[in-house]
């Protein structure tokens, strides 16, 4: 049976909780939490909210060890190709050792976009291949992957309709059964942080 395209996954955390049906903490690590945070009403996907969006929010625990992670993964495996998902990301405040990600795994091969502390995002794939290019709160307010006709692209955008493209490349391996995963890990104090929200396909 084939798998849903990854375009049908939708969730807004405005139901004040994480949904099971869809995320499970990652393994070895643990669930965000859901909060209120406010955003524009010309940039929310959730109108009858009242231009009030509920982002899952990760803030690292201050432990001992390093190597914590805090973070969702999809119960469900996706298909890629001919699809695409977009997430937003209301702030990324980077501190200690830290590192945020939105990628797409399937196995232990992945796309994704890669936030480091020290404020760059690589576009990338678990081969190596990528770019590189500077996080601003202004410019990086949505990441999208996408796939079509055999090549995945990373995209970003200030407001959700107009997108830059980062990188694109052949599908580095099969993309038609990929797990979301959105998380934060790394060390120090005082910890990071970072908000996602409206997770779906924008084109």
């Amino acid at each position: 049976m084939a798998n849903p395209k990854i375009g049908t996954l939708c969730d807004h955390f405005d139901q004040g909780s994480i949904n099971p049906a869809l995320w499970s903490a990652p393994a070895g690590g643990s669930l965000g939490s859901v909060q209120e945070y406010a955003v524009p009403s010309t940039l929310t996907l959730t109108p009858s909210y009242g231009g009030i969006s509920f982002p899952f929010t990760m803030t690292i625990p201050v432990v001992a060890c390093s190597g914590a992670t805090v973070g969702l993964v999809s119960n469900t495996a996706y298909d890629l190709t001919d699809s695409g998902i977009s997430v937003q990301l209301p702030y990324w405040i980077r501190r200690g050792t830290y590192s945020a990600g939105f990628a797409l795994y399937s196995g232990g091969s992945y796309v994704g976009f890669i936030l480091s502390n020290g404020g760059g995002i690589g576009a990338q794939d678990s081969l190596g291949n990528g770019n590189t290019f500077t996080y601003s709160a202004s410019t990086v307010a949505y990441l999208r992957i996408r796939e079509n006709s055999g090549t995945v692209y990373w995209d970003y955008s200030a407001d959700g309709i107009n997108w830059t493209n980062a990188f694109s490349e052949a599908d580095p391996f099969s993309l038609t059964g990929v797990n979301v995963n959105l998380y934060v890990t790394g060390s120090g104090s005082p910890p990071a942080s970072i908000a996602w929200t409206n997770v779906n396909y924008v084109l």
